[in-house]
């Protein structure tokens, strides 16, 4: 139930058109964690940086309506998630695609723990935050974001998600 409400919240958060500024959303709950997101998105991609209590992951959706079973096959080849901000160097991160049936029809998505490397690179991004998912060493889905308002949408979110709001 909280995933599903969870990426129902990502895709809201994105329509289908231009890029737009970086957002928050919230989906707030009075008997667990709560789950914040700094998102963006562009003509059907989404970037959503997440966290539910102390954990923190990346969130990529795109717009294509992956299987179960071949996102099956997809995650045992072990894709990356390659995000490159502002042409800097490339940073890498395992990912777990998720079948679209569970998020939107039309959709899917990934989805990777935040590394302090990446986050660091997105509260320092100028312009452009480029991202992709390599599945056996090719590039499947690649799109940009742009970076105005990431910073702030970034510490607003880290100021939400050290706070445990469910049952100790």
């Amino acid at each position: 139930m909280i995933r599903t409400g969870l990426s129902f919240i990502i895709l809201l958060a994105f329509t289908f058109s231009a890029s737009a500024d970086w957002t928050i959303k919230a989906q707030n709950s009075e008997f667990q964690d709560s789950v914040y997101m700094a998102v963006v998105e562009n003509d059907g991609y989404a970037l959503a940086v997440r966290c539910k209590g102390t954990k923190r992951m990346l969130s990529f959706a795109f717009p294509q309506n992956v299987s179960a079973k071949a996102a099956n096959t997809f995650n045992f080849s072990f894709p990356k998630l390659n995000i490159r901000v502002d042409g800097g160097p490339i940073l890498q991160e395992w990912t777990n695609i998720t079948a679209g049936e569970k998020y939107r029809k039309g959709h899917s998505m990934t989805n990777s723990p935040l590394t302090l490397d990446t986050l660091k690179a997105l509260m320092g991004a100028q312009s452009r935050i480029a991202v992709s998912i390599g599945v056996n060493g090719k590039i499947v889905h690649e799109t940009s974001f742009t970076a105005k308002g990431a910073l702030e949408a970034v510490q607003s979110l880290a100021a939400h998600c050290n706070k445990a709001t469910g049952p100790s």
